[in-house]
């Protein structure tokens, strides 16, 4: 009887020791490694981790109907300091494209002359701002109010570069949609050693005006 009694008290120190644990593992994650959920979401596009703080992503689009999203990334290399590496995307659905165009035949779209984010008519001001430990903070602004349309603020800490793209109206809505990057570096090493127990990942998502500006 004391037998079963012993085995009993261990199968329950068990189970509430591996209860906690399967929780932790699969309902918790650092801000930094959830995937980005930005308002007005349309497009979210996960890549590779960046091997060094410094190994930023950018989205363009190329002049292709419909859109393609061109994304771009930087890693390590073991010949030179890093490279770049792309990969072409279906927008909105974010797949990648199974037959690419020939990107290098082309100038993709980087920058628009008019970032008319809530259809009014008027460019809207885009400003993006890095600190510690705030985190990456981007803003767009109205351009006929000066009112805030959109903010997000992205949980980084050593990832500096930029991280705000404007796409121009993909989606013939009015509105324009607006490129960001989510560069994520593991940081088991220095500072969140739960980290080491998922990876790291990046992203690329893109925004909706029209959604992002809606009340």
């Amino acid at each position: 009887m004391l037998h079963w009694i012993g085995t009993l008290l261990g199968c329950g120190c068990l189970v509430s020791i591996v209860v906690p644990l399967l929780a932790l593992w699969f309902g918790y994650r650092p801000a930094h490694m959830r995937a980005p959920e930005p308002r007005g979401l349309v497009t979210r596009i996960e890549l590779p981790e960046p091997l060094t703080p410094w190994g930023n992503a950018s989205v363009r689009v190329l002049p292709s109907t419909p859109p393609r999203l061109l994304v771009t990334w930087r890693v390590d290399a073991p010949a030179k300091d890093f490279a770049y590496l792309s990969a072409e995307h279906e927008y909105p659905s974010g797949e990648r494209a199974t037959a690419p165009v020939d990107a290098a035949s082309i100038d993709p779209i980087s920058t628009h002359a008019s970032f008319d984010f809530d259809g009014d008519g008027v460019s809207d001001e885009l400003r993006c701002e890095m600190s510690f430990p705030a985190g990456h903070r981007v803003t767009v602004s109205s351009g006929a109010t000066g009112a805030e349309l959109f903010v997000h603020v992205d949980p980084r800490e050593y990832e500096y570069e930029v991280g705000a793209f404007p796409l121009g109206d993909l989606d013939g809505d009015g509105c324009a949609e607006l490129g960001l990057s989510h560069p994520r570096f593991d940081r088991s090493d220095y500072d969140w050693p739960e980290d080491c127990l998922w990876e790291a990942r990046s992203w690329i998502t893109v925004v909706s005006g029209r959604l992002a500006c809606a009340r």
